[in-house]
């Protein structure tokens, strides 16, 4: 079975395709830390620390997840048409090139 490139399914696969490649930089790595101040329970960060932890490393990891986190929500809400898209098509002509495959 043929697979049908239409022009408006093109476009949406362009656009996961661009969105997926903005979202590999989730921040700009080469800034310079910045000082700031927070309040912890100061219990918790003297256990954290008498096992020498690196509470900003930790912080600006779970940021970080967080980050990334939200960018995959906002990312599958704004291209949620296009898949959506996609997978009527792939339920109605199967996989693109399926005729090729070999498993």
């Amino acid at each position: 079975m043929s697979w049908p490139m239409d022009k408006r399914l093109c476009m949406l696969l362009i656009t996961l395709k661009s969105r997926s490649t903005q979202m590999q930089m989730l921040y700009d790595q080469a800034t310079p830390n910045k000082a700031t101040n927070h309040n912890i329970n100061s219990d918790l960060q003297e256990r954290a620390r008498s096992i020498d932890v690196d509470l900003s490393a930790r912080l600006e990891k779970a940021l970080e997840a967080k980050l990334a986190e939200s960018e995959a929500e906002q990312w599958q809400s704004e291209n949620s048409n296009a898949i959506k898209a996609y997978n009527d098509a792939v339920s109605e002509h199967g996989c693109l090139a399926e005729e090729y495959r070999t498993f």
